[in-house]
C-alpha cells in the first residue's frame, strides 16, 4: 500500500515537472517569436553630401545597438568612400553602394551652390543650380537612376521600414509603391531651408520663418518673397527629386510630401521659429552618434602642450563644399599670433598653404579631425565654419560660438539666424581679412563673451533635451508596432480631391444660399411694398372721398 501511494506521488512529481518544462519551453519560443517580430530589419537611402548621410548613419547606429538590422543604400563621394564604408562598418552597418560621385562633378556642384547676400545673388544661385542639374555631367551620375537601378534588384520583402533624407525622398515613395511597404520615415537635415515654404494645412503661413522681426518692413518683404522662395524650391526639388523625368512623389509640390509620413526634423524650436508642428513633425534636434571618435593621439598631445596651454584654441573647418581661395588662408592663419588653430581642411584645398609660414606649436592642419570631439574639448573657444548645418550644431552642442563664412546654399540661411540668436556672428568671404576676423573674434570672446556663453549654454540644453537619436529610434520603433496613419491629416488619410480640400463645393452651397435668400428677400419686399402701397392708396382715396363729402 505504501508502495503504491510512493508510485502516486512519484508519477504526480513527474507529472508536474513535464508540465514545468513543457510551459517554460512553449512561454520561450512564445518569447521568441515575439522577440522576432520586434527586430526590424532598416533600409537607409542617402545621397552623397556628407551633411545628409552623417545623420542617417547616426540614427542607424542606435537602431543597430538594439538589435535591429540596418542596411544603408546610396552612392558615395570620391575622396570620401573609405570613411563612409569604415564608419557605417563600425557602427555595425551593412553598406550598398550605388555608384560614386566624382569629385570633378562634385565640384561643379560646390560652385553653382556658391553665392553671395543679396536678392540678386539668390537668383544668380538659382540659374546656376538649374545649369548644374541638367548638366551632362549630372545626368551621367545621376545617383537618383542609379539608386532605383539597385532598389529594383533587391528583395522588398528583407526589409521592415526605409528611411529617407529629403535628397533621395522621390525614391523613398518609389520603394513603398514598389515594395507595397507601409513603414517609411523621412528625416530632413535642412529643415529650415526646405519646410519653411510649407502651408501646415489648414493652418495660413503668414510669415516665412526667415526673420524674428515683426516691423512693416520685414513683414512686406517676407510676403514678397514668400511666393519666389515656394517656386525656386518647386523648381528645385523637381530637379533634385525625379528621376529621368518620372515623378513619384505623392504630391505635386515636392515641399507639400513632408506631410504624408513621419518627418524627424534635425533641429529644434529655439534655433528655429515658433511654428505650427503637425502630428507626425519631430523636432529631435542633432542625430548625433552614439560613440564619438576619439582624438587622434598626435592632435591630443598638441592640445594638450603645457607651453601653449593659456592660449584659447580656434576650430576652423570649411566642409565638403566651400573651397577657400590664398587670400583666406593667409588671414586665418595670421590669427594664430592670439590664438591656436586646429585646422580640418581637406587634401584637396590644401595647395593654398604651399609657401605659406606655418608655426606647428601654434597651428595643426589635418585632412580630417574627430570634429565633435574637437569642439567638446575643453580649450576650445570657438569654431569658424562655412555654416553648415551638421558643423554648427555639433558647435552648439558643447556650447561654442560659431563665426560663420557662409558659401552657399542654405548656409547664408543659418548664417542669419545664429546671428540674430546671438549664437555667433558671420562674414561673408570677402569680407574675411585679417582685421574684419580679429574684430569679430574679439565681440565674441572678450567683448560680448557672457551674451554668447549663456545663448550658447541655452542651445545646447534644448538640444540634449529634444532626444537626439535615441528619440528617433523609439519613434521608428513605436510607428513600426502602431503605424502612422492615425497622424495624418484629413484630406490625405481620405484622399480628398482638388473640389473637397479648398471647399468648392461648399462654398458654391453657400454662395447658392446667399443669393437665393437675396432674391427672396427682393421678392417679399416687392410683395410687401406693393401690398402696403395698395393698402396706403385705397386709404388715402377713402379719406380724400370722406373730406369732399362732408
Amino acid at each position: 500500500m505504501i508502495l503504491i501511494k510512493m508510485i502516486r506521488v512519484a508519477a504526480l512529481v513527474l507529472l508536474i515537472l513535464f508540465y514545468r518544462v513543457t510551459s517554460l519551453s512553449s512561454l520561450q519560443k512564445e518569447d521568441d517569436i515575439i522577440s522576432s517580430k520586434e527586430k526590424l530589419s532598416v533600409l537607409l537611402l542617402h545621397s552623397m553630401f556628407p551633411s545628409h548621410f552623417l545623420p542617417l548613419l547616426s540614427l542607424g547606429a542606435e537602431l543597430s545597438s538594439r538589435g535591429h538590422k540596418v542596411t544603408t543604400l546610396g552612392p558615395v563621394l570620391e575622396g570620401y568612400e573609405n570613411l563612409f564604408i569604415k564608419r557605417a562598418q563600425s557602427l555595425g552597418l551593412e553598406t550598398i553602394e550605388t555608384n560614386m560621385v566624382s569629385a570633378e562633378t562634385f565640384k561643379m556642384y560646390s560652385q553653382s551652390a556658391e553665392h553671395e547676400e543679396g536678392f540678386i545673388s539668390t537668383v544668380k544661385w538659382i540659374y546656376n543650380m538649374s545649369l548644374f542639374f541638367t548638366s551632362p555631367s549630372f545626368k551621367k551620375e545621376n545617383y537618383l537612376v542609379k539608386m532605383r537601378e539597385t532598389i529594383d534588384a533587391l528583395n522588398g520583402s528583407d526589409y521592415d521600414y526605409v528611411i529617407s533624407e529629403h535628397a533621395t525622398m522621390s525614391l523613398l515613395y518609389y520603394t513603398q509603391r514598389k515594395w507595397s511597404i507601409e513603414d517609411i520615415m523621412l528625416v530632413t537635415v535642412v529643415p529650415d531651408f526646405i519646410a519653411r515654404s510649407i502651408v501646415p494645412w489648414p493652418y495660413p503661413s503668414l510669415l516665412i520663418s526667415s526673420s524674428d522681426d515683426m516691423s512693416f518692413v520685414d513683414r512686406l518683404l517676407s510676403a514678397l518673397f514668400l511666393p519666389l522662395e515656394t517656386l525656386m524650391m518647386s523648381f528645385l526639388g523637381k530637379a533634385l527629386f525625379v528621376a529621368e523625368d518620372e515623378c513619384y512623389l505623392p504630391s505635386s509640390n515636392p515641399l507639400e510630401v513632408l506631410l504624408y509620413q513621419p518627418t524627424l526634423y534635425t533641429t529644434v524650436i529655439g534655433i528655429e521659429l515658433p511654428q505650427v508642428i503637425l502630428p507626425l513633425q519631430h523636432f529631435l534636434g542633432p542625430l548625433l552618434p552614439p560613440d564619438h571618435s576619439l582624438l587622434d593621439s598626435r592632435l591630443s598631445t598638441w592640445l594638450e602642450n603645457t607651453s601653449n596651454a593659456h592660449s584659447p584654441v580656434i576650430y576652423i573647418s570649411m566642409g565638403t563644399t566651400v573651397f577657400i581661395n590664398r587670400e583666406m588662408a593667409e588671414a586665418l592663419l595670421k590669427l594664430s599670433s592670439e590664438y591656436r588653430l586646429v585646422w580640418s581642411l581637406r587634401k584637396s584645398n590644401q595647395h593654398v598653404l604651399l609657401g605659406l609660414n606655418i608655426d606647428n606649436k601654434t597651428v595643426y592642419v589635418a585632412p580630417w579631425v574627430a570634429q565633435f570631439t574637437v569642439l567638446g574639448h575643453s580649450l576650445v573657444k570657438l569654431a569658424i565654419l562655412h555654416c553648415g548645418i551638421n558643423g554648427i550644431q555639433e558647435a552648439f552642442y558643447n556650447e561654442v560660438p560659431v563665426l560663420c563664412i557662409p558659401g552657399g546654399a542654405d548656409q547664408y540661411f543659418l548664417a542669419s539666424r545664429l546671428k540674430v540668436k546671438k549664437l555667433g556672428l558671420w562674414l561673408n568671404a570677402k569680407d574675411a581679412n585679417e582685421d574684419n576676423l580679429k574684430r569679430a573674434i574679439s565681440t565674441i570672446l572678450v567683448k560680448e563673451k557672457d551674451q554668447f556663453k549663456k545663448n550658447t549654454k541655452k542651445m545646447s540644453a534644448l538640444f540634449k533635451a529634444a532626444g537626439g537619436v535615441k528619440k528617433g529610434a523609439d519613434l521608428v520603433e513605436l510607428y513600426a508596432e502602431i503605424g502612422y496613419k492615425h497622424g495624418l491629416p484629413s484630406f490625405i488619410r481620405y484622399e480628398w480631391n482638388f473640389i473637397q480640400y479648398y471647399n468648392i463645393d461648399v462654398w458654391c452651397v453657400l454662395v447658392i444660399i446667399l443669393i437665393v435668400g437675396l432674391m427672396g428677400c427682393r421678392l417679399c419686399c416687392g410683395c410687401f411694398c406693393r401690398r402696403f402701397c395698395c393698402c396706403c392708396y385705397c386709404w388715402r382715396q377713402s379719406k380724400e372721398k370722406k373730406t369732399k363729402t362732408d
